[in-house]
C-alpha cells in the first residue's frame, strides 16, 4: 500500500509541476554502465554514450541473449539522488514488460516515459513477448533540452538504474549517471 501510495505521489507531483514549472532545465548524461549479472544467459556487446553538440547524447546498447525466447520479464527503475544514497530513493517502479507491450494504456507513468524518450524509434524492445531476438537500443538520440522541460525534479546528479530480469531472476543491470541545471 506504502509503495502505490509513494508512486501516485510521484504521478501527481509530476503532473502538478509539469503545469507550473516554467524555468526549463537541462539533463545532461554523464556515463552509462551495463552489467551483465548472469553471463550465461545473455551478454552486453554494447554500452556506450557518446556526447554530441547543443545537449544531446547518443545512446547505444546492444544485449544478446544467450536463452531463447524469453516469456517473462520486468524492468524495475530507480532514481537516486546523489548523496541521498542511504535513503530511498525517488522512484522505485517495476513493470512486467511483457504485459506492458499488450497494453501500454493500461500503466500511464511507463508508457509516459516510454513516449516522451522516443525509444519506440531507437529500440527493438517494443512488442510483448516472447522475446527471441537480441535486444537493441541503437544510437539512441536523447535530447536534454526536450526531457528537461518534462522532469518534475530540481537540480543536481542523479542516477537511474534499471534491473532487467527474466522470469523474476535478476539478469543484467544499466545504470545512467546524469545531472540537471537551469538553463
Amino acid at each position: 500500500m506504502f509503495r502505490l501510495c509513494r508512486r501516485l505521489t510521484f504521478v501527481l507531483i509530476a503532473c502538478v509541476q509539469l503545469q507550473v514549472v516554467q524555468n526549463e532545465k537541462i539533463v545532461k548524461l554523464l556515463a552509462i554502465t551495463c552489467e551483465c549479472v548472469q553471463p550465461k544467459t545473455l551478454n552486453i556487446t554494447v554500452c556506450t554514450l557518446k556526447q554530441m553538440p547543443h545537449d544531446m547524447a547518443e545512446v547505444s546498447v546492444a544485449v544478446t541473449l544467450l536463452q531463447r525466447p524469453i516469456n517473462n520479464a520486468s524492468l524495475s527503475a530507480l532514481l537516486i539522488k546523489r548523496g541521498y544514497e542511504d535513503r530511498a530513493p525517488m522512484v522505485d517502479y517495476t513493470i512486467d514488460g511483457c504485459a506492458f507491450f499488450r497494453k501500454k494504456h493500461r500503466n500511464f507513468l511507463a508508457t509516459f516515459a516510454y513516449k516522451a524518450m522516443g525509444l519506440d524509434k531507437y529500440s527493438n524492445l517494443n512488442h510483448s513477448c516472447p522475446y527471441d531476438h537480441d535486444i537493441l537500443v541503437d544510437r539512441y538520440a536523447f535530447n536534454g533540452r526536450a526531457i528537461g522541460k518534462i522532469i518534475p525534479f530540481g537540480n543536481g546528479e542523479f542516477t537511474f538504474v534499471t534491473k532487467w530480469l527474466a522470469y523474476n531472476d535478476l539478469k543484467a543491470i544499466v545504470k545512467i549517471r546524469f545531472i540537471v541545471f537551469d538553463r
